[in-house]
């Protein structure tokens, strides 16, 4: 089950239905959410705590879409947080969302650089 950027909010109508959706699986299915927005870094421990309320160790996924100019700032403080709060997820980046333009042929593209970079 993984609740996407357009739904960052915890409070979000779509992103109620997608969390609350997880308490109908069994357990042993995984979740993850991005976790690019400053609005998530806020206040992370709430939507964790729908989707693993357990705690348990491999169950959540956070997925980081901050961009190359922007990872370095807000993940680890983001990381320090979840972990001073005990929370158990598994940490994944993933570059290809928070690292696009557009080039001079109008197509949205990726600088491979900047990917590796984030």
């Amino acid at each position: 089950m993984y609740s996407g950027p357009r739904r960052e909010k915890a409070d979000c109508v779509q992103r109620r239905g997608t969390v609350s959706a997880t308490h109908r699986l069994p357990n042993a299915v995984p979740s993850a959410a991005s976790s690019g927005s400053p609005a998530y870094a806020d206040s992370p421990y709430r939507l964790i705590d729908v989707l693993n309320p357990e705690n348990e160790p491999g169950r959540l996924t956070l997925v980081a879409r901050m961009g190359a100019g922007k990872v370095e700032a807000r993940l680890p403080p983001l990381i320090r947080a979840v972990e001073r709060e005990g929370r158990k997820v598994v940490w994944c980046c993933d570059p290809m969302h928070g690292n696009t333009f557009t080039s001079e042929t109008g197509r949205k593209t990726r600088d491979f650089d900047v990917i590796i970079r984030e």
